[in-house]
């Protein structure tokens, strides 16, 4: 799981009518909590990051020569031998793909630096790259200024090559290499940091001192955005490049941070850890009823174009689609989200082929439906309402606003001419706060109207698709609403004709192109997994839906706590098969252990099964997702897999001495 904890920080502003954080009292009625929440807005900084709506990461370092995920420290150097690295090409297609703003890992858990630290020899000065005089950081710096590009660093707070890791002093040392990225590369438009908090090379984990980091931050690039282990955004809690249907940028915070507020109101406060934000509710009306206060606090949802987040070869014919990223856009920028998308350089230090061609139809899908507002010189009519206009003036920061106090409302367009469409846009105008709590859009047919979608939030961006309909006439009906509803944008699309929508198309999609034998086929469990990591069923591990790479909670993966994993698929007749395997995942840090054995049976009654093949004795050392494979040549109707449970945590690891949790997620029969 990338986050287990969350920090907040951010300015208080008292005297405004709109505040990026209000307290909630005792004394408050629910409809004072709700007029509160309905004034929260963003601070300046994570307005202009909303703006952005699509920025991408660049997964990039000893990881990419070593084929690893998550490496082990002190890695040989020599390995990081780039070729062909040109981090204008890099920026180039970043930056022709739509995207605003670009983050590279400068540092990842291993501890190995881009650029020439002064305070490690695992860096990039003692690699045969550029004869040792090569700096990462500073090409991709200069690339995104030259193609007018924003600029990210991502600086893992765990490192496990230093040897202070664990100790006091390891955070003057980050604050050391925290410095040289923020003062020797022009100006920084984002800090990305993640929850990692693995062990070092002592043994030890660290404590890490945040509300120093993000002081120093705050200093040395104060229009910088901190993310995700930080005060400006958050993570939304999966890595699927999926959000939440219901997604609010208001989120409520507990008494100890009201508590830090009340101490620190004059000034930018740091709070302590809170909990979990990843939960499918987190900031509906129940949830901010029992809340000491709201703050604005939006969230970013990120994915990798590959399997994995740094390049490994035998993931090239595994490059996300175009009609893939399409559909993530929808399900992030489209879901109130920013989307933050990861493409991994290879080994030459050149975006891939494949990548770049996906890329590049993509935005050819994103500009041919988004082109032509269809509901471009309608006449709108409201009964209650002023700003009718500012709709659609293709600007989000004037907007229509109901009269009065009231919560709701219906906007009628008058469209020029009979249209057809098939995606809904809306935005509110998030600088006066997020209100809208459900909504729907109505097309007048046969002399009525008829609804044709609904949604819940909007905030600063909503996109909905349906079946093609044809009207000259459309009405949006705010159901309810936290005080005026406002809407700064509406817009009618057409999608191309490939992607016209159909919800059993979409569900295919969704389960990934490399659809296989087993896929959607009846399959069943010996023992139900954990309740908490089975959010697509007992059938998840046979959907199609491939797991993030070691985000277990991402809703695909299923897990089980000193139990065995034992699921069996009827694959409705007797065929051939030639393979067989099954994704686990292994990360020692959140007690999840690869099995001590991997078996596979086959049967053609479901009764007398035989064994086909075992695997065991694999590195439990090293996280990440591993595809257990077995070669077969066999005919059979019922294939069986049996992973066994690690059993207990060894020593030296966290948790040690309790029961291990075993991960699967896909099988993939051919």
């Amino acid at each position: 799981m990338k986050i287990t904890l969350t920090i907040f920080f951010m300015t208080i502003i008292f005297g405004g009518i709109a505040q990026s954080f209000v307290p909630i009292l005792p004394t408050d009625s629910h409809q004072d909590i709700i007029t509160k929440a309905a004034n929260v807005t963003p601070s300046p900084r994570q307005l202009k990051w909303q703006q952005l709506e699509l920025t991408a990461f660049f997964h990039f370092g000893i990881n990419t020569f070593t084929d690893r995920e998550w490496g082990h420290g002190h890695e040989d150097k020599n390995l990081f031998n780039p070729t062909e690295l040109d981090a204008d090409q890099w920026v180039k297609v970043a930056g022709e793909s739509g995207i605003k703003l670009v983050i590279l890992t400068a540092k990842h858990h291993d501890g190995f630096c881009l650029w020439p630290s002064k305070y490690t020899e695992h860096s990039v000065k003692h690699t045969p790259w550029k004869g040792g005089k090569g700096d990462v950081v500073k090409e991709v710096a200069d690339a995104c200024r030259k193609y007018k590009i924003g600029f990210g660093v991502y600086l893992s707070p765990w490192d496990r090559t230093e040897a202070s890791y664990g100790t006091d002093a390891y955070n003057d040392f980050f604050i050391q290499q925290l410095t040289e990225l923020l003062t020797e590369y022009g100006q920084v438009d984002e800090v990305w940091f993640d929850g990692a908090n693995g062990e070092g090379p002592n043994g030890k984990r660290q404590v890490y001192d945040f509300e120093r980091y993000y002081t120093l931050i705050r200093k040395l690039q104060p229009e910088a955005t901190i993310a995700i282990m930080g005060p400006d955004v958050r993570w939304v809690g999966t890595e699927s490049g999926y959000g939440r249907e219901t997604e609010w940028s208001v989120m409520p915070i507990d008494a100890r941070i009201q508590e830090s507020i009340q101490k620190n109101s004059q000034s930018d406060a740091t709070f302590a850890p809170v909990g979990d934000m990843t939960e499918s509710d987190l900031a509906s009306r129940p949830k901010i009823m029992n809340a000491s206060g709201l703050i604005w606090y939006p969230s970013e949802t990120d994915v990798s174009i590959r399997p994995g987040w740094f390049y490994h070869k035998e993931e090239d014919d595994r490059v996300k689609s175009p009609e893939k990223l399409f559909d993530i856009y929808f399900s992030s920028i489209g879901r109130n989200g920013v989307l933050l998308l990861n493409i991994p350089p290879d080994k030459r230090g050149l975006i891939h082929e494949n990548d770049v061609k996906n890329l590049k139809e993509w935005k050819k899908l994103i500009d041919h439906t988004f082109s032509i507002n269809l509901a471009k010189g309608a006449i709108v009519t409201s009964h209650n309402g002023t700003g009718q206009n500012n709709i659609l003036d293709g600007n989000n920061s004037t907007h229509f606003i109901t009269t009065s106090k009231d919560t709701t409302t219906s906007i009628e367009f008058q469209l020029n001419g009979k249209k057809t469409f098939d995606v809904l846009l809306l935005q509110e105008n998030i600088r006066i706060g997020q209100r809208i709590e459900h909504f729907t859009l109505d097309i007048w047919k046969d002399k009525q109207w008829k609804q044709i979608t609904s949604g819940t939030t909007v905030g600063y961006k909503r996109l909905l698709r349906f079946e093609p309909v044809s009207t000259d006439r459309v009405r949006l009906r705010i159901l309810s609403s936290r005080l005026n509803p406002t809407i700064a944008e509406f817009g009618l699309f057409k999608l191309p004709k490939k992607l016209q929508f159909k919800p059993d198309k979409l569900k295919d999609l969704r389960k990934g192109e490399n659809l296989h034998k087993a896929t959607g086929k009846l399959s069943s469990l010996t023992t139900s997994p954990d309740p908490k990591y089975n959010k697509s069923g007992n059938s998840g591990w046979n959907n199609g839906i491939f797991g993030s790479n070691t985000a277990f909670n991402d809703g695909e993966w299923l897990g089980w706590n000193g139990a065995d994993f034992e699921g069996t698929i009827d694959l409705e007749q007797k065929q051939k098969i030639s393979y067989v395997s099954l994704d686990v995942m292994n990360q020692p840090q959140s007690w999840i252990f690869m099995p001590s054995k991997v078996t596979v049976f086959t049967s053609d009654d479901n009764i007398n099964f035989k064994e086909s093949g075992s695997k065991a004795k694999f590195n439990i050392s090293e996280d990440g997702v591993t595809r257990v494979e077995f070669r077969t040549n066999t005919n059979a109707r019922y294939i069986r897999i049996k992973a066994n449970n690690f059993g207990l945590i060894p020593k030296g690891y966290a948790g040690a001495g309790s029961p291990a949790w075993i991960f699967v997620d896909e099988v993939i029969v051919k």
